[in-house]
This record gives C-alpha cells, sequence and structure tokens, in this order.
C-alpha cells in the first residue's frame, strides 16, 4: 500500500463534451496487487479543499489492472473547483488524495452596463 499516491500522480483531465461539459479523469493504474479500486472526490466551489469526505464523493472506479489506464467521466456543467483520486485496498485500506486537478466550466459573468454610441 505503500506506493500507492506515487501512481495516482498522473491524473489527467481531458474533455470529451465541450456542450455538456463533461470531462474524463484518466490516470495509470497502481502497480500493487491488492489494489480492489479508486475514489474520485472533487469540491464545486472556487477555492476549495478536496477531501475524502462522503459529501464530496463523486465515484469509484474499480482496478482493472497494474499499470492500466483507468478513467471516470464527470460532469461539470457550469462547476469551478477541483478533483483529486484515492486508492482503495481489498483491506479497506485507504492511500491519501492524489494531487488536486483544477477545473473551471463556469461561464463567464455577464458584461455589465453595455453602451451604444
Amino acid at each position: 500500500m505503500k506506493s500507492m499516491c506515487c501512481a495516482l500522480g498522473l491524473l489527467a483531465m481531458v474533455a470529451v463534451a465541450p456542450v455538456a461539459h463533461a470531462a474524463t479523469a484518466s490516470w495509470t493504474g497502481n502497480r500493487e496487487t491488492d489494489v480492489e479500486a479508486y475514489e474520485i472526490y472533487a469540491c464545486d466551489v472556487v477555492g476549495c479543499v478536496v477531501s475524502p469526505v462522503p459529501a464530496m464523493l463523486k465515484g469509484t472506479v474499480v482496478h482493472v489492472g497494474p499499470g492500466a489506464p483507468h478513467a471516470f467521466e464527470i460532469d461539470l456543467s457550469g462547476k469551478e473547483g477541483r478533483l483529486a483520486i484515492l486508492a482503495r485496498d481489498t483491506a479497506q485500506n485507504k492511500s491519501g488524495l492524489s494531487v488536486s486537478i483544477p477545473f473551471d466550466k463556469a461561464p463567464p459573468s455577464v458584461p455589465a452596463t453595455p453602451t451604444l454610441q
């Protein structure tokens, strides 16, 4: 379980559906043999800090194999915040959170007081 956080450092987000603002978090699977799943956490408030608490849990991805690519699609429509992942082993031990990744799919503010001349 020692090296779980290191394998999660390769986290990346790639937009897959710009209209719906969906994104896919992707990472390389941990090389330990007892990894069971990955938990995806996100907060969607400007300046937030991701924590491994139930309110921030967005989903779980089953570990498909050491070094294998893993992915999780998440809807970020109109949101701004951060996302992070942790690994869980078969004994239910959890790694620390990966480095969190910022996202910004919130629309810009309405222009203030336009005028015509």
